[in-house]
């Protein structure tokens, strides 16, 4: 039997950490790193059915805890989606997974939400979807459906644990020759182009296991393709050989362009057994409606090829600048490009020397902040030029002998003798979020920096389609807009009727509306 759980964790989930910064001579070198890329078409797939999880109920935390500020727990996972932030955790004296939201970048954060199923999953993940919702997974349990359960946490409201967090799962294990064992599952989050779709769809997941005939330890991917609950789940080989040996997944979309990029590091046996690097790129803005379910049908892969072994990794990818974290014999490096799929050259930058876990976050464009742990230390460094170069790095943390770590654009959530502490973002950031959208004469939006840094040079466009005859698109740049203020932008004149889709763009954040067009008078906009 499934229950869903809620921990009431804390008023102020969270400990704060206060950062005193210690700044050290960054250590770079880049080098060229060999690729392809390829047009491809994966036909090595599967579907099933998504099983609801439900029963909630309360889960009490002792009483011991009810008047701290922070909470025992590991493994902790963070993003943000526009203002709104989310964590996952592992809880071990629950054994259970769970998340947990907060609106006020981290100040005070919900109780903790989790489901009780019948065999303890673990290493939870969680991304943005760029309008306010987020997305969260789990590792299952190994004899949780033989170690195949995908489950889907869909949080559409963070700050509401009545009604903002729902979840399904996917078994995969009797399905065609069976997907079992996952060692590792990632999930990334989008804003579907179809405003219908944004109740469902929410993202997609990446994950390393084993197959009947495929071998062990190889790559999936997969995501949801009907409101009625099918997905798909891909696999890149009949029988084993090119993908195998994987330890570890990563995914995110790519929240301007809506095309997802999947990274999986493999035993590259055509490289001297170096574990190397794939890439794989699909195109959620598009459907092909001619299979049941429809899938999407535009697909790439990259190779690269590189001298070492790559683990723990980790991408972000914003306005075509993909970055790609991996701790590689002990060093961290980066490899980053411009939009990989019209241009496949990846370059290679070694970080930090001595480090583990990687995480990597963007909060502009060719901007991103990049965690890891040394010495026991979380430090973060910061590119402006897309991965090319970093900074020196800032410690992060307070406390010693750290675990494991996450970051997100408001800030870290790190893991020291199974407590989790959360230290806001020490970069100044703007937060871009779509506030209102309103009709009226033509479509106007009101948006608003929630950041701590000013945002600049900012391009917005309002567009929309139906039958509509003048003012079908509108678009400009806000030279700056201050921490805290907000700016409204406004489509002009409209001439038209009837139905219309309106998406509104303001940087990578992005919020779609359907209304009706009288003439010239706006209406109904939801």
């Amino acid at each position: 039997m499934i229950k869903k759980i809620v921990g009431i964790l804390i008023v102020g989930l969270l400990m704060l950490s206060t950062v005193s910064i210690i700044a050290q001579k960054p250590e770079i070198t880049e080098n060229q790193v060999i690729t392809q890329t390829n047009k491809i078409s994966v036909k090595t797939m599967d579907s099933t059915y998504a099983h609801p999880v439900e029963n909630k109920k309360i889960f009490t935390q002792p009483s011991g805890t009810l008047s701290l500020s922070l909470f025992p727990g590991a493994t902790p996972a963070i993003s943000n989606s526009g203002a709104s932030m989310a964590i996952g955790f592992n809880s071990l004296d629950n054994q259970n997974v769970y998340f947990a939201g907060s609106t006020d970048r981290g100040t005070t954060w919900t109780d903790g939400i989790g489901w009780e199923l019948d065999e303890s999953p673990e290493l939870p993940d969680v991304d943005g979807c760029g309008d306010g919702r987020l997305i969260g997974t789990m590792l299952p349990n190994g004899l949780d459906a033989d170690g195949s359960a995908m489950y889907k946490v869909y949080i559409s409201d963070a700050s509401d644990t009545t009604n903002g967090y729902a979840c399904s799962s996917w078994t995969w294990n009797d399905v065609g020759a069976g997907y079992t064992n996952f060692i590792d599952i990632a999930c990334a989050g989008y804003t579907s182009a179809v405003p219908a779709e944004n109740t469902w769809t929410y993202g997609a997941h990446a994950m390393v296991g084993d197959h009947g005939t495929a071998g062990k330890q190889t790559i999936f991917f997969s995501y949801q393709s009907k409101e009625e609950g099918n997905a798909w789940i891909y696999r890149f080989q009949d029988e084993p050989g090119a993908f195998n040996g994987a330890t570890s997944a990563s995914v995110d979309i790519d929240q301007t362009t809506l095309y997802s990029y999947a990274a999986y590091n493999y035993i590259n046996y055509n490289n001297s057994g170096y574990l190397d690097i794939y890439l794989f790129i699909m195109d959620f803005g598009t459907w092909n409606t001619t299979t049941d379910p429809p899938q999407h049908g535009n697909q790439w892969d990259v190779y690269l090829n590189t001298v070492g072994n790559n683990n723990n990794l980790d991408i972000s990818v914003s306005n075509n600048n993909v970055i790609i974290v991996s701790e590689k014999n002990g060093n961290i490096v980066a490899y980053h490009a411009d939009d990989p799929v019209h241009n496949g050259t990846f370059s290679e930058t070694t970080i930090i020397t001595g480090a583990k876990q990687p995480r990597i976050s963007h909060y502009g464009v060719n901007q991103a902040v990049c965690e890891y742990i040394k010495n026991g230390d979380v430090y973060c460094v910061v590119t402006d030029d897309g991965g090319a170069t970093w900074s020196a790095p800032e410690k992060v943390s307070v406390e010693d002998s750290i675990q494991s770590t996450d970051v997100c654009l408001m800030g870290s959530a790190y893991e020291s003798d199974n407590t989790i502490y959360f230290a806001p973002m020490t970069v100044k950031t703007p937060i871009l979020g779509i506030e209102s959208v309103s009709g009226g004469i033509g479509v106007s939006a009101v948006i608003k920096n929630s950041g701590t840094g000013a945002a600049e040079n900012v391009d917005w466009s309002i567009t929309s389609t139906g039958t509509i005859f003048v003012g079908k698109e509108k678009s400009g740049t806000i030279a700056t807009l201050a921490p805290g203020a907000s700016i409204t932008i406004k489509s002009g004149l409209m001439l038209g009727f009837g139905t219309i889709s309106t998406t509104i763009t303001v940087g990578s954040v992005t919020k779609k509306e359907s209304g009706k067009l009288l003439l010239f008078y706006v209406t109904g906009l939801a």
